[in-house]
């Protein structure tokens, strides 16, 4: 991402950057490593204070914003550079949405500004699909299971992935989340 964003965008260290759907900031803290400027954005607040933690705990500075895809323009910086990874531009399933966050990305980039984002390919998608997928990992005496279901609509080219998130910690339900 940093080398795409070296090579297509403004290329000086500094190049300010803000990260759409920025969730918990894993990727605008790398980003902070690697000499760019940051700024998130993410309609979650949970995710926020997630990310601020992060930023934190990483000795880097960023600002964040709450605020969702589509109304990513009303944030009155403008940068250099937009990103959006982990396929989140895929949360937009219409097109309405769709035309609502490229109008505002392309509102909060200066002039020559990149946009930088990855999605999910339709083909990948149907050569791995599962409709049941279970993943479990362990850290001590935390647990964290996650289970997702996923519907596929071949007509409208949608597939719907609903995640059940269970945390345990020494065989206790620490935190539970759906999405």
């Amino acid at each position: 991402v940093a080398d795409l964003l070296r090579r297509f965008g403004s290329g000086a260290p500094g190049l300010r950057l803000l990260d759409v759907a920025c969730g918990t900031g894993r990727h605008a803290v790398e980003l902070a490593r690697l000499g760019f400027e940051v700024a998130g954005c993410d309609q979650s607040e949970g995710m926020l204070e997630q990310a601020r933690q992060n930023l934190t705990r990483a000795g880097v500075r960023g600002s964040l914003h709450q605020v969702s895809f589509q109304t990513v323009g009303s944030i009155p910086e403008r940068f250099d550079a937009v990103t959006s990874m982990f396929s989140a531009v895929n949360y937009l399933t219409t097109y309405p949405d769709l035309s609502q966050a490229l109008s505002g990305i392309a509102r909060v980039l200066r002039p020559g500004g990149v946009f930088l984002f990855d999605f999910w390919n339709g083909n990948a998608v149907l050569d791995h699909y599962s409709p049941v997928r279970v993943k479990e990992v362990q850290d001590g005496e935390r647990r964290l299971l996650r289970s997702s279901e996923t519907t596929l609509d071949r007509v409208r080219h949608l597939a719907q992935v609903h995640y059940h998130v269970v945390l345990f910690e020494r065989d206790r339900i620490a935190a539970e989340f759906r999405e």
